[in-house]
């Protein structure tokens, strides 16, 4: 069926190019030879202009030749007319002037313009006004076209013989025959000449209209380029092409073209035709390779032939993409469920490494863990577990959290234990960490105490006046004294000068750490604005840093592990979709 409709198109397909083509063709021969015409009429008009030329010539010549006044005297009486037949035997012979228009008269005018012998150079018979044409001519060597009735002349005269005035005449009747004879040599195939004024005077040629035939009656069947016009007369001359001769100087390369346009349309055309049925044999197997992988892959139903190879392909290939579409959503459903089931373990395994994590620093830190779930607090660490039990249980913390405290007091007197409570958001919103602070509160009360008594406080005491000078310090501080490189009543390094201009300026405490060698000391600055000092109290806190230290990098392991299993879960998804 496809073939069968390829080939009607292939038809329609020529006979539409067939057809637009040979009017093109057509229309560009015919523009060939209008302009071939119109060079011809160009060459034409040129030899016209030099017929003219040789008719003046000649009767020019004749002037000189002639023995005018033996002539003039033989003529009796001198108003009477001679009429001679035959050329004068002074006059050139035909053979001496074949390059020279024909004449068919000859007239000798007197000195007063009037016509005194008449040779008769041909067959034509002298027209009765052609005299009084003559007689009318103005004086002096000229040249013009003459209307004898129906006939026109061409008529030359040539110049006044000196002494008697005499001029002799040559004139040619422009008929049918005179442009055949002047013109016929140059005359191509199918073109013609004609002269006119409004209907045709005379015409050369195989196919020229004939005389009489109106100027307006002739473009129906000619071509007619330009046309010149002669003198003043208002004759003019042309050449024409029949639209017959045309046809005729068509159809050898319309039909040269044609032929070839043939053979090559009909190679063309078979080769179309072999392509096409090749495609419509491919499409079919591959129609029913199609259906039978889509049978054997998905078990799916044969679709019925149709006859139509096109539509049993598209039939095919929409099964074949339903199929796979289907697959493909089954397959997608069964990789999401499975990422889920991945992320979910990876969750998991993350959050027990975390636990593990964060159990192992906080039992080394010494804080406990306590974890919010669904069924209630719970102790994470052993730490925790020896908090709860130092506290009759978890619900004294959890009540503190409530109430916003981060304080928790257990016991009374020397058997008090003080407890702070912090959120753990950076690690999960669901974790309280505890911290035993009852050794640092009872250093606290100590430093208070040693403030009373700095010479007997074991930690350095300093107090600084408003200049970061050192006015007063106690034994200990002098190791500090000694890494600063000052005495007592020297100045504070400027950095440290600068802290206690904002202490004292403030009004607040500020706490600031100081490492000297391989300790490092809780520098508390107390301003006291009233008296204009600052008192600096320092403590040791190395294993307090080493321990927060020590979270911080266990926090940025963990960190670092959680980033290493989330690029390696990407990893695994990715290579499973």
């Amino acid at each position: 069926m496809a073939g069968v409709l390829g080939a009607g198109v292939c038809v329609g397909l020529w006979i539409l190019l067939e057809f637009t083509h040979n009017h093109a063709l057509s229309g560009l021969v015919d523009r060939i030879l209008v302009e071939r015409l119109e060079q011809k009429s160009k060459r034409d008009s040129l030899r016209i202009e030099a017929l003219l030329r040789a008719h003046h010539t000649l009767v020019a010549l004749t002037g000189r030749l002639a023995a005018i006044e033996p002539l003039a005297g033989a003529v009796q009486p001198p108003s009477a007319l001679v009429v001679s037949p035959g050329a004068p035997d002074w006059f050139p012979a035909p053979d001496e002037r074949q390059g020279f228009p024909p004449l068919d008269f000859l007239v000798l005018l007197d000195g007063a313009g009037t016509p005194r012998k008449v040779w008769l150079m041909g067959r034509r018979v002298l027209p009765p006004e052609f005299a009084a044409a003559l007689a009318a001519m103005p004086r002096g060597q000229t040249q013009t076209m003459m209307m004898l009735g129906e006939t026109s002349a061409l008529v030359s005269v040539s110049a006044p013989r000196s002494g008697g005035g005499e001029r002799f005449v040559a004139a040619s009747l422009v008929t049918s025959d005179f442009l055949a004879a002047s013109l016929g040599g140059f005359l191509d195939r199918g073109f013609s000449l004609i002269l006119y004024d409004g209907r045709i005077l005379a015409s050369a040629g195989a196919s020229a209209p004939a005389e009489g035939t109106r100027w307006a009656d002739l473009d129906s069947h000619y071509r007619v380029p330009i046309k010149g016009i002669f003198g003043d007369s208002g004759l003019a001359f042309s050449s024409l092409l029949s639209r017959d001769d045309q046809n005729i100087l068509n159809e050898p390369l319309i039909t040269l073209e044609r032929r070839s346009r043939t053979i090559m349309g009909g190679g063309l055309s078979a080769l179309f035709l072999m392509i096409l049925l090749y495609i419509v044999w491919r499409v079919r197997q591959s129609s029913a390779r199609v259906g039978f992988m889509t049978r054997q892959i998905f078990d799916a139903a044969a679709n019925p032939r149709s006859g139509d190879e096109l539509r049993d392909l598209e039939a095919e290939v929409e099964t074949l993409v339903s199929e796979v579409r289907n697959s493909r959503e089954a397959l997608k459903q069964e990789e999401a469920t499975r990422l889920n089931m991945i992320t979910a373990q990876l969750a998991l395994e993350t959050e027990n490494e975390r636990l593990q994590l964060l159990q192992s620093v906080t039992e080394v830190m010494g804080v406990g863990v306590i974890r919010i779930t669904a069924t209630g607090p719970k102790a994470e660490n052993s730490v925790m577990q020896e908090f709860s039990r130092m506290a009759g249980g978890l619900e004294p913390f959890i009540q503190a959290r409530t109430r916003g405290d981060d304080e928790v007091r257990i016991g009374e007197g020397e058997a008090i234990r003080i407890f702070e409570t912090i959120l753990a958001r950076s690690v999960d919103y669901g974790l309280i960490l505890v911290e035993d602070v009852t050794d640092r509160r009872r250093a606290e009360a100590d430093i208070a105490i040693y403030a009373q008594f700095p010479s007997q406080n074991p930690h350095p005491v300093l107090r600084v006046d408003l200049d970061g000078k050192v006015t007063h310090s106690n034994q200990p501080a002098e190791r500090v004294l000694e890494h600063w490189g000052i005495l007592e009543g020297d100045r504070l390094p400027e950095d440290w000068h600068e802290h206690v201009r904002d202490a004292l300026r403030t009004g607040a405490r500020r706490e600031l750490e100081l490492t000297i060698r391989d300790r490092i000391l809780s520098m508390i600055l107390v301003p006291l604005p009233a008296a204009g000092v600052v008192n600096i109290y320092g403590g040791d806190i190395t294993g307090r840093v080493a321990a927060e230290r020590m979270l911080n990098m266990v926090n940025e392991s963990l960190e670092r592990r959680v980033h290493q299993r989330t690029e390696a879960l990407k990893a695994e998804i990715a290579e499973h979709i």
